[in-house]
């Protein structure tokens, strides 16, 4: 049970970290937020190498992937502040959180893993999560109503106002 705890731990700093690109992203630049990110990733892996004493493991091929692993989050995540600072949250944290669907197409080419039916039906549904996300996002910008959105009328000239005027 204590994977548990972990990943409830996990998923809330996750939630922190794509929140707080949203709440800044009209002050600084996406690049300007990965480096202030950078400082905090390089506080925390100085904590690790204080608490492991300084002994990291070695391995070429593990190390590699290591590297690798953190390039490719840093990219992703520059990306995903650039999604999130022209985009609503909505879509933009949805769509990047089916980003598992990729790690299993890895999975299932590069080292054969197979899927369940019930697996598969899942990644079909974050496909179609995709979609539809992505044509309500075109179609709000055509100017459709959101689920949701007050409108009112001003009695002097029956001009709509919405929450967004307000």
């Amino acid at each position: 049970m204590r994977w548990l705890v972990y990943a409830l731990i996990a998923t809330f700093f996750w939630g922190v970290w794509g929140f707080l690109p949203k709440l800044v992203s009209k002050k600084i630049s996406p690049e300007s937020f990965l480096i202030y990110e950078c400082i905090g990733t390089i506080l925390v892996a100085i904590f690790l190498l204080v608490k492991i004493r300084g002994k990291i493991d070695y391995d070429m091929f593990a190390s590699t992937c290591a590297i690798g692993a953190g390039m490719s989050a840093f990219v992703g995540t520059l990306f995903f502040i650039k999604a999130i600072e022209i985009g609503d949250c909505v879509p933009v944290i949805v769509i990047t959180a089916l980003y598992p669907a990729v790690i299993l197409a890895f999975c299932y080419f590069l080292l054969g893993e197979k899927f369940t039916m019930r697996q598969g039906l899942a990644v079909c549904f974050g496909l179609c999560a995709i979609f539809l996300l992505s044509s309500e996002s075109e179609s709000h910008e055509a100017g459709d109503d959101k689920i949701g959105e007050v409108v009112t009328t001003t009695s002097d000239s029956n001009e709509a106002v919405s929450n967004e005027d307000i």
